[in-house]
């Protein structure tokens, strides 16, 4: 299925927002909401993903004071202009937005509001810094921002068909999210999950009523098979209801209102923000902020924009966690630093000019190295570039020269890189049943790192302990 969807009516002027393709350049026709691109073709080497776009010239920025969100924003949401186009009146818009949000606030306790903006107490003089508290809002994660914002964008546009079950590959708090939004609609929803979920989240899903779905990995296949089912699922008519952009271009717009309170909240403190920090998983956060605080200044809301930091915890990987949350002992070198040496002293085998990267490959447990590799020319051929020219020097990337000799049947395997991967290397790690990959330094294009997240692989960038232990 396509998911793009034909809706009832179609709004007799343009309308000042619309949804395009960010990838390819598809422009969505007035008369259709897609939730994904329908110009996707696997292996097309182009990211489709679905954003909302906004001619800032036909709309002012939201003045209201609402506590919900979604209604003090509604006037920025495709939706919403749609429905007004087609006939729909404001106040019949707005009740449908807290009928909704009533039905949150039954499952969960509490509907949708505007986070608070709090100084942090760092007991030291210094810059001052804000936090934005999520942790209150629905489920207790921004996610829920998300697919509310989804299911509204159906609702509003009459594509809601109650016959189609809304679908998601998660074990955290997108999961819960999508559960606890899916019950106050009585959505059916399926939730395709790992084989090591936290219990206490799948009883907490079921308890949601949700339909679960253990997703082993088969043998012939590559990739997560959480998603892979989940892909299943949506090829037989299931709606896509993940905060995955290229899946649910949807999802990117309810986010949009975390940005949109961060730049009313700045506004109102009479001070600009210099740099701004966003966590980073697959990327729907930063994407949904960027994008708001963006609108935001355009529509006049903001005289000038912060320098925007993605971060990411440090390490997340199995051996590194506790049961009880504490760090491993770090009295002796850890693994992770000694691969991550190996890496940079096979680097120095390489023959590229611009740029020399070693990659070693263990399994899971850090007790196996599997492959090695370096960039350089093909086996027999001169040990030099083929070109000068940065990204036609015809040297293979240490990554390929390392999985490929790799087993392949081997699953969850470990990658440390000198550099970062680019895009096409993150895809094959990604085919290559690699769950994370260690780097110690960034390389020019970060867009690899962004693929490996956004499908599910955890990038590192591992540099804590660069300089001890030498």
């Amino acid at each position: 299925m396509t998911d793009l969807l034909t809706l009832p009516g179609r709004p007799a002027a343009t309308l000042p927002t619309g949804l395009a393709c960010a990838g390819c350049g598809y422009v969505a026709p007035a008369d259709a909401l897609p939730l994904r691109c329908p110009n996707a073709v696997a292996g097309d080497d182009i990211d489709h993903v679905l954003r909302r776009t906004l001619d800032a010239t036909r709309i002012a920025w939201p003045a209201s004071g609402e506590q919900n969100p979604f209604v003090r924003y509604r006037t920025l949401f495709h939706g919403y202009q749609r429905a007004v186009a087609a006939g729909r009146d404001d106040a019949d818009i707005v009740a449908q937005i807290e009928s909704l949000d009533r039905a949150v606030a039954t499952v969960d306790g509490h509907g949708f509001t505007v986070t608070p903006l709090t100084v942090a107490d760092l007991g030291e003089a210094g810059p001052q810094v804000l936090v934005k508290d999520e942790t209150r809002n629905v489920s207790g994660s921004h996610k829920a921002r998300h697919l509310f914002g989804t299911l509204l964008e159906l609702r509003l546009a009459g594509a809601d068909d109650p016959s189609r079950p809304l679908a998601i590959a998660s074990c955290g708090n997108a999961a819960l999210a999508a559960a606890v939004v899916a019950r106050a609609a009585q959505r059916e929803l399926l939730v395709f999950v790992p084989t090591d979920a936290d219990p206490k989240v799948l009883e907490r899903l079921a308890q949601l009523g949700a339909r679960l779905t253990m997703c082993e990995r088969r043998d012939d296949e590559r990739g997560d098979p959480t998603v892979l089912r989940m892909r299943e699922a949506l090829a037989t008519g299931a709606i896509p209801f993940t905060c995955q952009g290229n899946e649910n271009g949807l999802a990117i717009e309810g986010g949009l209102t975390l940005g949109y309170e961060l730049a009313d909240q700045w506004r109102a403190r009479g001070t600009g923000v210099d740099h701004l920090f966003v966590q980073v998983g697959g990327g729907a956060l930063a994407s949904s902020v960027i994008q708001a605080l963006e609108e935001a200044k355009a529509l006049g809301a903001l005289d000038a924009l912060p320098r925007i930091h993605a971060v990411q915890t440090t390490n997340t990987h199995p051996l590194n966690i506790l049961p009880d949350g504490a760090e491993p002992d770090h009295s002796r070198i850890p693994l992770y630093e000694v691969y991550m040496r190996m890496a940079e002293e096979l680097a120095k085998r390489s023959t590229c000019a611009r740029l020399q990267v070693g990659t070693v490959v263990t399994d899971a447990r850090l007790e196996n190295v599997v492959a090695i590799g370096y960039n350089g020319n093909a086996k027999g051929l001169p040990n030099r570039c083929d070109s000068a020219v940065p990204g036609n020097c015809g040297c293979i990337h240490s990554e390929v020269n390392a999985l490929v000799k790799a087993p392949g049947a081997m699953r969850d395997k470990v990658v440390f890189v000198s550099s970062s991967p680019c895009i096409m290397c993150a895809k094959l790690m990604i085919n290559s049943g690699v769950t994370h990959v260690f780097f110690r330094r960034v390389y020019r294009d970060p867009s690899g790192v962004e693929l490996l997240a956004s499908a599910g692989v955890s990038p590192v960038q591992y540099d804590r302990w660069e300089h001890e232990w030498r």
